[in-house]
């Protein structure tokens, strides 16, 4: 059984060809190809061991000829047939590392930074990458967001709290809760830092404050 988090992406994916970005076991374009949600999928990966691996998976449940097994760095190089892009799993710096030495037309991507979320998201705006939806996961004492992000050829707005907590969230019952747990946690560390070395989490509750406009 896949995790909560890629049951989400799995359930975004909408489109013919599909490429996994660090596929490592290869669950989402195994999921993907048997839920008839693409025709075809890429599974790549930097490292021969989990490609090896996505490559047995793939075998046991018979899609050796609908997965392709790639060993790649990043999305350079994808056939152009492929329309819908899953990046998740690893920091949001890496993620965009691998969107800049990428070529971006008109595919939509899924995105899961488990860290750098909001450095990502800045990254985004200031590229024309617009995130048409985003939902938080929260899988134990971890909440990863998931972006659908898109390119276009004007600029996203955001407020500081978007960048630092999400943007078109759809899941607001769920983000609602994270936010006030965020928030307690934050108030509890201020209450055990120096007053001249507190600056940052005073920012930051100063920005959570704003999410009653939510």
């Amino acid at each position: 059984m896949i995790s909560r988090r890629l049951r989400k992406i799995v359930d975004w994916i909408d489109g013919s060809v599909l490429a996994d970005i660090g596929c490592d076991h290869a669950y989402v374009a195994i999921a993907a190809v048997q839920e008839h949600r693409v025709n075809k999928a890429y599974a790549c990966d930097i490292a021969p061991g989990p490609l090896q691996r996505a490559a047995e998976n793939i075998r046991a449940q018979n899609l050796d000829g609908q997965i392709e097994c790639r060993l790649q760095t990043g999305i350079e190089g994808l056939p152009e047939a492929v329309d819908i892009i899953v990046i998740a799993g690893m920091g949001g710096r890496t993620i965009q590392d691998i969107l800049s030495k990428g070529q971006i037309r008109e595919q939509t991507f899924l995105i899961s930074p488990h860290n750098h979320a909001a450095d990502l998201r800045m990254y985004l705006q200031a590229h024309g990458l617009h995130i048409l939806r985003e939902q938080l996961i929260t899988e134990g004492n971890h909440a990863y967001p998931i972006l659908e992000v898109k390119k276009k050829d004007t600029i996203q707005p955001m407020t500081a709290f978007e960048i630092e907590y999400g943007k078109n969230v759809c899941n607001r019952e769920e983000f609602q809760t994270y936010l006030d747990r965020l928030e307690q946690k934050y108030k509890t560390l201020l209450k055990q830092v120096p007053p001249e070395k507190n600056g940052e989490l005073v920012q930051k509750l100063e920005c959570l404050k704003k999410r009653d406009t939510l």
